[in-house]
């Protein structure tokens, strides 16, 4: 019998914390609506698996690792049957045990602890309050695109980034994903717990307030207008979109347009909360996590010391960021200037946790859109959810053809052109082998 529970914890971080998220620092003032760790449990009975997602821009790896393996001792849930993931707001933080200055990331040792033990709490109550469920799915498209390809190729032959002159454009580079996937679990005596799968770049709001942003006011909305329901959000491969329509010289920002975009995914729940279909299956739960190995780029180190002062240059309001178009942007210089102290191989997560015909799939960084087509498509007897920034965050995870093409993601990116491949393959690999019947 299927077992299942949800568990909530509040992790806001005190004022002065470094939001991350954007090139310069910013220090947290204050608090636009609070950021949980969510959890969901699921058991067969045999073996049980957790997912938790936290309303953090990333998680680094070793944060992580540190935490599963501490949920799997105080729980007995085996390690690779955890799942973290950050859903990438960029009015949050990115947890670490040893902090980045380049990347804005600071260590406040107190708060880490704490996060630390809550991530365990949050794990050990969503288990406790695991109790018999009935599974349903169902997806549907957003009554509105809310979601857009943020690269184009221009009508001069280039790529670019958040292209500002739709007269300028030719076509996006790429497809845009506007479905909302939604599991329903019902629980007798118990309130219902779904389970939304959406992606697109949780970067509305800016500015120096925390906040859970289009994901958190998505949860907000479907909790308050369906009676008795727990919601937790797994944001997908969302690395090349966002909420803004380009094509159309449209550009939407702010806390409204945030609310709005909550507003339009928990509709859709809505819309199918009752129109849901049963999921037969035998419910094996199963779990793996496996590494990619990628060799880190080096193109672009004689430029080192022009980036270092160029970036520093921009930072004080002395130096123009177009001076930087020559190497990618910022995104572009901020990789040159990492050469030196990264690690000659990076190590991308790729976790999968399956639970009869269903099937998460999170990518340690921010994967284009196109890695859920390659999954779904190779995996089509699989109902399948995808998560970006899983178990660790490894920067953007871009298409193979993007290298080539261009744009921010690509020239901030660390990675060959392999990538796509070897992370999709491996993914494609652990959901069959899970699956195998």
């Amino acid at each position: 019998m299927l077992k299942v529970g949800f568990s909530r914890v509040d992790v806001t971080p005190p004022l002065g914390t470094n939001l991350t998220g954007y090139f310069e620092s910013r220090k947290m003032e204050g608090i636009l609506d609070p950021i949980y760790l969510n959890s969901v449990a699921f058991s067969n009975g045999e073996e049980t698996a957790i997912i938790i997602t936290g309303d953090f821009l990333g998680i680094a790896g070793k944060f992580a690792n540190t935490v599963r393996a501490d949920i799997a001792q105080k729980t007995g849930v085996k390690e690779n049957f955890v799942i973290i993931q950050a859903l990438h707001q960029h009015t949050s933080i990115t947890p670490d045990l040893t902090p980045d200055p380049n990347n804005n990331v600071t260590l406040d040792r107190d708060y880490i602890s704490l996060l630390m033990r809550k991530f365990a709490d949050v794990a050990v109550m969503a288990v406790n309050d695991m109790s018999d469920a009935e599974l349903f799915a169902a997806e549907m498209q957003t009554e509105e695109e809310i979601s857009f390809i943020r690269r184009f190729r221009l009508k001069d032959g280039t790529a670019k980034t958040n292209a500002n002159n739709p007269e300028l454009i030719a076509h996006p580079l790429g497809e845009s994903d506007n479905t909302v996937r939604l599991l329903r679990f019902k629980r007798e005596g118990k309130k219902d717990i779904a389970v939304v799968n959406f992606q697109t770049h949780p970067d509305v709001i800016g500015g120096r307030l925390v906040s859970a942003d289009w994901p958190g006011f998505a949860r907000t909305y479907v909790e308050r207008d369906l009676e008795d329901v727990h919601c937790i959000l797994l944001n997908g491969t969302q690395g090349d979109t966002n909420h803004t329509n380009r094509m159309a010289g449209v550009k939407n920002n702010g806390v409204s347009h945030s609310r709005h975009m909550g507003r339009v995914v928990a509709n859709a729940v809505i819309n199918m909360w009752d129109n849901v279909k049963p999921v037969t299956s035998d419910f094996k739960v199963s779990g793996d996590v496996q590494y990619t190995s990628q060799r880190v780029r080096t193109d672009g180190i004689e430029l080192y010391d022009e980036c270092v002062e160029k970036m520093q240059g921009i930072l004080d309001g002395t130096v123009d960021r177009e001076s930087l178009n020559h190497v990618g942007g910022r995104g572009g210089a901020r990789r040159i200037i990492n050469i030196r102290t990264s690690p000659i191989f990076k190590h991308i997560p790729i976790s999968v946790i399956s639970l009869g015909s269903i099937s998460f799939v999170g990518f340690g960084g921010e994967p284009f859109t196109h890695y859920s087509q390659v999954v779904r498509a190779a995996c089509p007897e699989q109902y399948i959810l995808t998560m970006c920034c899983a178990n660790s965050y490894e920067g953007y995870l871009p298409t193979a053809s993007a290298f080539s093409e261009g744009g921010y993601e690509a020239s901030s990116s660390p990675y060959f052109p392999t990538l796509e491949d070897d992370c999709t393959s491996i993914a494609i690999e652990m959901i069959k082998k899970q699956n195998k019947k």
